[in-house]
């Protein structure tokens, strides 16, 4: 009886089935090891390492009190006195701190050490409050050194005690987790190799199925969606190939529609424009929302034709889009509302060094869009709305920027309406430029 080659799937599934088994014990291996190191971790962190820390400030500020002690006897300042008696508080803290949660081993705090040394510590305090300057000189050489000194000595050798401690715990650390990389690496690899033997009889298997799904990849890599293939077989692959050759299809009508929607700009219209100045004021988000608008853009397009128009409005989204993307931020949003008019919503900060760069390239670009003469004259003759002959400028942006926080409850008709106000403002006034306003209008 003739063996039957397992199907794709079945072949993939005993694969992975191999891999999961060795990987599954790895990490059920690691984990273990791991959760044992973390109890050490969390043991070291919370008790040798955390009294480490405190003792060595207690060390500090045995050092301090003693500096503060002769300091103030010394100079006699009253702000001296302060800082000693802050000092003293703290001492106190640590004491008390380290009575209460210590875990020291055979080495302990000497109680009565620890008592006489607040004791004198707090007749030394008390005869220096009092100006008794005599009494606390002979403390302060006396008694308070012998027993700070004999504290600083057991304090330094609690520390060494949990330094050792800690030392002990990192190496028993680290060595159980080079013992955990070893075997967890070796039930790896027997499983990868155990699956790569699977996988030697899915590449002749694939092999011609594989081809033809590479094809299909590069034609959509280079925007060819016209995949018109004869492809037998009944194997998954072959499936998932008619599946993407039918994806083509549907790619290229639905680019065919996109691009008859807007084929100038290709940009978001009207409704995705108010839907994520929505989505971003219901997310409390302080953005900016520039309107940029094209100054004497109608009398040029009376001039020069519609296509010629149609031009200098491509160009016009191709710079906001290129300039946003440099300057911007990557969740930034380019609209273009319709005509002559865009705008791309940003963060305040980046608002102005946007709008910057869209005019320093609109009017590097925008006198190759006119003849030699206008462009020399640096003007044209049209009639106006009114039919009436003047003379226009050379095209020219108006950039009006409005931040969500100036509104106390933006919505997108205020951010519109103020956007339009603003940029009527800008119009009146020669070649192109922007502003942002900062003012609260509502």
């Amino acid at each position: 009886m003739a063996l039957t080659r397992p199907t794709l799937t079945r072949q993939i599934i005993l694969g992975y089935l191999i891999l999961a088994i060795f990987s599954l014990s790895a990490v059920g291996y690691a984990l273990l090891r791991l959760r044992d190191q973390a109890q050490r971790s969390e043991s070291l962190l919370s008790t040798d390492l955390a009294q480490y820390r405190r003792l060595q400030e207690l060390s500090a500020r045995l050092k301090t009190e003693e500096t503060e002690s002769l300091g103030f006897l010394a100079e006699q300042a009253p702000g001296k006195l302060v800082s000693l008696a802050g000092t003293v508080l703290a001492i106190g803290s640590s004491l008390e701190h380290l009575s209460d949660t210590a875990d020291t081993g055979n080495i302990q705090l000497p109680a009565q050490t620890v008592a006489g040394y607040r004791r004198v510590l707090n007749d030394f305090l008390q005869l220096c409050h009092r100006r008794e300057l005599d009494r606390a000189r002979q403390l302060a050489f006396g008694e308070l050194d012998a027993l700070r000194h004999s504290l600083a000595v057991n304090v330094e050798r609690l520390a060494d005690r949990h330094l050792e401690r800690i030392s002990d715990t990192l190496t028993t650390i680290s060595r159980e987790g080079s013992q955990t990389y070893q075997v967890v690496l070796i039930l790896v690899i027997c499983g990868i190799l155990l699956a790569a033997l699977t996988g030697v009889s899915l590449y002749l298997y694939l092999s011609s199925s594989l081809q033809t799904f590479a094809r299909m990849i590069r034609d959509f890599g280079a925007g060819s969606f016209n995949i018109d293939l004869e492809i037998d077989g009944n194997d998954e692959f072959s499936r998932l190939a008619r599946e993407m050759r039918d994806m083509g299809r549907r790619l290229r009508e639905m680019e065919e529609m996109r691009l008859d929607a807007n084929p100038l700009t290709r940009l978001p219209g009207n409704l995705a424009i108010s839907k994520e100045i929505e989505a971003r004021i219901e997310r409390d988000e302080i953005f900016a929302h520039a309107f940029a608008d094209l100054d004497h853009f109608k009398a040029y397009n009376d001039r020069y034709g519609y296509q010629r128009g149609s031009d200098v409005i491509s160009m016009t989204g191709n710079i906001i889009r290129e300039a946003v993307a440099r300057l911007g931020n990557q969740d930034d949003m380019i609209g273009h509302i319709g005509g002559d008019d865009y705008i791309y919503l940003t963060s305040p900060e980046r608002a102005e060094d946007i709008a910057r760069e869209i005019i320093r390239r609109f009017d590097e670009a925008i006198p190759e869009f006119y003849t030699e003469e206008d462009r020399n004259a640096g003007c044209f003759i049209a009639r106006d709305r009114f039919g009436e002959e003047r003379r226009f400028p050379l095209l020219s942006i108006s950039i009006a920027i409005v931040l969500s926080s100036n509104f106390s409850h933006p919505t997108p008709a205020l951010i519109g309406r103020e956007c339009a106000r603003i940029k009527e403002y800008l119009k009146d006034r020669p070649g192109s430029c922007f502003l942002l306003d900062r003012r609260h209008v509502h």
